[in-house]
């Protein structure tokens, strides 16, 4: 007889009725009996497969209390050194197979896609008012339709066609670099923030406190605080705690997902109803929304379709700003205190392109090194370390281990040579050309996902990235306003995402650069 039983067993009906105190048995014996029968059909399931080495875990809250929620990905480190490249763990009750390797992340999501391509379903995801966005969409019929969506502005030939366009934002944020240095973070926000919603929505920004770009850039600010991977697995295993009422002293989370929400709604409504009036009064400026409207088949008063194409560039600054922005906020910060980068690199450009000129992209083929100061930023500072998680939509078997239905997690593994070190050359062949293999381009970059859930902007992002450090390199000398900081490194405020944390920096423009500056 069972545990369970013998607690039932030994229970008179009417105590259960009668006596709080018979509870404290029942309750734990009834968990046990579930947690006992879930473990039979999942032992069922896997038909005497082993599941990936991991760590022990506790009953219930499994392997959550291993974990460093503020840094998880040195964690998943740790867990490679011990158990290799595929790790199974459970988080309160939810499998979870994490991938610590690149080769074993492409053979699965991008040769298996069918079944890896999906999201898991997180109940925080319609407690924060973005289930609808494309990035969190189950794998299905609606993320298709965004997908083809995204695609008709987002792929590579419709991209190239807007290059005057990062061109234009990257000397814009030239200009304001050189009339205000001291708030060179802000402009670097605005810059970013502006590129994502011009190419979105048409719409022109002229400064951060813009009614359309402040209101975003708060959206992004807390749902970095919300969705902590911490949060996010005890509310899919709680979801109670999400309907706690306000009142209720120590709910700050609450009030959080509150403001998220609200944020949301508005950042996904007030721009897109903008649109929507431009063309009942005029024609409206070219963007993502415009052109999806202006098709023949899309129907303006098909419902679906409007709230498929309005949920869709609603991700588009979710996904474009946040990844653009704390790339470029790295690449400033990283060459402030490495001058020899800076200085090869100009030298570069005053050989091949001459003094006081500005690249375009017709220069890019000749400053193979620019491209891998790129790179080499975004091997190094990847600013979502565990990428967004995919989940499988059936059981599977890799290697002889059974990798079940559910959550995978990904955390890049570090195939280079002193990977802690900052080396552009790693990205040169001998000969001084770039390395071409796959996954060394920007846009094959990890950093931007793996399989059909790819980031589907990483053109538009790619291009935005190296118009603003071509730019940059060539106009300024970038250094620390306090020495002292070359010896140190770029940190980092941990969390979802990893942002930068910003010091104070110089930029003094380059000789034959002060009036290209001066006439932006």
């Amino acid at each position: 007889m069972s545990t369970a039983a013998h607690i039932l067993n030994y229970l008179n009906p009417i105590e259960l009725c009668l006596s709080p105190k018979a509870w404290v048995f029942l309750v734990p014996a009834l968990f046990l009996a579930y947690h006992s029968a879930r473990e039979r059909l999942f032992l069922r399931r896997r038909g005497g497969l082993p599941l990936p080495p991991g760590p022990p875990g506790l009953l219930m809250l499994g392997s959550i209390l291993s974990i460093n929620f503020s840094q998880p990905y040195l964690t998943f480190s740790e867990w490679k050194a011990r158990y290799g490249d595929i790790v199974y763990c459970s988080l309160v009750g939810t499998p979870a197979v994490i991938i610590n390797s690149e080769r074993v992340a492409r053979e699965l999501i991008e040769k298996r896609s069918q079944i890896y391509s999906d999201r898991p379903r997180m109940s925080n995801d319609a407690y924060l008012g973005v289930a609808s966005y494309t990035s969190q969409l189950p794998y299905g019929a609606e993320w298709k339709v965004h997908s083809r969506m995204l695609q008709k502005i987002l792929k590579p030939e419709a991209v190239k066609t807007r290059h005057s366009s990062h061109i234009y934002q990257s000397h814009q944020l030239l200009a304001s670099l050189y009339k205000d240095p001291k708030s060179w973070d802000e402009h670097l926000r605005q810059t970013t923030a502006a590129s994502v919603i011009k190419l979105t929505y048409g719409y022109e920004i002229k400064a951060e406190a813009d009614p359309f770009c402040q209101p975003m850039i708060e959206f992004i600010d807390l749902l970095r605080i919300s969705m902590n991977p911490f949060r996010a697995v005890i509310f899919s295993a709680f979801p109670l705690l999400q309907k706690v009422p306000l009142w209720v002293p120590g709910t700050y989370w609450q009030r959080d997902a509150q403001q998220t929400r609200q944020l949301a709604y508005r950042n996904r409504d007030q721009p897109f109803d903008w649109v929507l009036n431009q063309i009942v009064r005029t024609t409206p400026p070219s963007s993502l929304v415009s052109e999806l409207l202006h098709e023949e088949d899309s129907g303006i008063d098909d419902e679906g379709r409007l709230y498929a194409i309005k949920n869709a560039a609603g991700s588009m600054f979710t996904a474009g700003f946040e990844t653009t922005y704390t790339t470029l906020l790295a690449f400033f910060l990283t060459m402030a205190i490495h001058p020899e980068v800076q200085i090869r690199a100009q030298s570069e450009m005053d050989v091949r392109l001459g003094k006081g000129v500005l690249p375009s992209f017709e220069d890019r083929d000749k400053l193979p090194y620019v491209d891998a100061i790129l790179r080499e930023i975004m091997r190094m500072y990847v600013m979502l370390p565990l990428a967004l998680p995919h989940a499988t939509t059936s059981d599977d078997i890799y290697e002889g281990y059974f990798i079940p239905k559910g959550k995978l997690m990904l955390r890049e593994d570090p195939r280079w040579t002193n990977p802690e070190v900052f080396d552009p050359s790693r990205h040169l062949t001998t000969s001084g050309n770039l390395v071409s293999k796959v996954g060394t381009e920007i846009s094959g970059s990890p950093a931007f996902g793996f399989g059909r859930r790819k980031c589907p902007g990483r053109f538009v992002a790619e291009n935005t990235l190296w118009a603003a450090v071509a730019s940059a390199l060539a106009a300024f000398k970038i250094f620390p306003a306090d020495e002292g900081r070359k010896r140190g490194g770029v940190e980092f405020r941990e969390g979802v995402a990893r942002v930068p944390i910003s010091f104070p920096c110089v930029f003094e423009p380059r000789e034959g650069y002060r009036s290209v500056l001066a006439d932006l």
